[in-house]
């Protein structure tokens, strides 16, 4: 969960659960009202904590953005891919290219995606992470391989479900 900081001097952050309608500029100073503006209440946690700077704020805003980014592009992708067998084109398409351009801040989008649903964007993993955690036994089965990559997941960033 995201926080930042008031200026009201009580030393509270506010926590948006919906930063990625939020676009910013780094500034020098990072201030919000104690009271927020245009949120729902049932959307805002504050908590006890110092100010957040400007450059962390920006990291934080662009995390999300690129987070909701990857939500959007995952289920276009399914929504063209649905007609789609070869390979080659799932890997052309639009939605496919843009995910991997996002990178390793994809990847928990993907992994949550695929644990509800197994499908073709389980090879962006290898793609994005360099890594191949798929079991011989695995290949040319979309969910054995996709429990694979899961399992890997777990183990290297989710110690607790692993």
């Amino acid at each position: 969960m995201t926080q930042i900081s008031d200026s009201t001097g009580l030393g509270r952050k506010i926590a948006l659960s919906l930063l990625p309608a939020i676009t910013a500029t780094p500034v020098a100073a990072t201030t919000l009202p104690a009271q927020p503006i245009g949120i729902g209440y049932d959307q805002v946690r504050y908590t006890e904590s110092s100010k957040m700077d400007s450059a962390s704020l920006f990291n934080v805003i662009n995390h999300e953005a690129k987070s909701a980014e990857s939500h959007r592009l995952v289920q276009q992708f399914h929504r063209e891919s649905m007609f789609v067998s070869s390979v080659v084109e799932l890997t052309q398409l639009e939605s496919y290219q843009a995910l991997r351009d996002i990178g390793n801040r994809a990847v928990r989008v993907l992994i949550s995606d695929l644990r509800e649903t197994p499908s073709m964007l389980v090879n962006l993993l290898g793609e994005i992470t360099g890594e191949n955690p798929v079991r011989p036994d695995s290949i040319g089965n979309v969910v054995s391989v996709t429990r694979d990559w899961i399992n890997w997941y777990d183990r290297e960033y989710n110690p607790i479900a692993a």
